[in-house]
């Protein structure tokens, strides 16, 4: 399921370019407080040991009707911004996850500045039913990686990585396994093809903290074909890495027609 939500921009109007951090943890903290039939849900789902457990969602950057870049802060010129967040659950728990989100607000603030944004309006964005190929805009950078196991780094895979599919398909299955766990991930069909250049985006968490981590990843356009059940839940939970951390996020390119 998918939310678009439209949010209000207090009087002070400048964050930090890297918001993402601060946005992820905002999300968690209104799950955290979910209702007694929410947190049934996420144990009966193998989310037992609470909230900070459940990472099978992701969130586009904000929308902006107006902006301007200053450094690394970004001047908000309108006064809304807005932003999608979905999620890999059942719909009968759309209406509680509605609920938690309604009527919320959050800061996001740094040593430098703080914007304080509150819930205008939420609505439940329709279901889609995906076909075996698609094509999708990415809205957040997709991140890939792999463990250098001699610094115990990880190093990002660039889209023209002759490797880049293979890992997409693995995060994949491995994702979906980890909620279906009787799927058989054995010759599933799968390929991966990009579509437009590919920009780079380096992305900093909690920056300006001792555990600041920068991580790298791209936007572009693809196409995928595969099972519809997998794309389905890609759509919901963000593509590659990193999900719960606002990247992967795509949208449905409108031009698609399966012929």
């Amino acid at each position: 399921m998918r939310f678009q939500l439209v949010l209000d921009v207090g009087k002070r109007s400048v964050l930090p370019i890297d918001y993402q951090y601060s946005v992820a943890s905002w999300v968690y903290s209104v799950l955290d407080k979910g209702n007694s039939e929410f947190s049934k849900w996420l144990h009966d789902h193998g989310y037992g040991e609470g909230v900070r457990k459940f990472k099978l969602f992701c969130f586009s950057r904000f929308f902006f009707p107006k902006f301007e870049v200053m450094g690394d802060r970004l001047k908000i010129l309108s006064d809304f911004v807005s932003l999608q967040i979905s999620f890999a659950m059942d719909k009968s728990v759309e209406p509680f996850v509605y609920g938690l989100f309604e009527k919320n607000h959050f800061q996001i603030a740094d040593s430098q500045s703080s914007t304080d944004f509150s819930i205008r309006s939420i609505e439940c964005l329709p279901s889609i039913e995906f076909q075996s190929t698609e094509k999708f805009k990415l809205l957040s950078p997709l991140c890939l990686s792999v463990l250098n196991e001699s610094r115990n780094t990880a190093t990002y895979l660039s889209p023209d990585d002759p490797n880049y599919g293979t890992y997409l398909k693995s995060n994949l299955l491995n994702k979906y396994q980890s909620v279906h766990t009787d799927f058989d991930s054995t010759n599933i069909p799968f390929s991966f093809r990009i579509l437009s250049p590919f920009k780079s985006s380096l992305n900093s968490i909690k920056k300006g903290n001792a555990q600041e981590t920068r991580i790298r990843g791209y936007l572009f356009d693809f196409e995928i074909s595969t099972l519809p059940e997998l794309i389905q839940f890609s759509y919901q939970t963000g593509f590659g890495e990193k999900n719960s951390m606002g990247f992967g996020f795509v949208e449905r390119k409108k031009s698609w027609k399966k012929k």
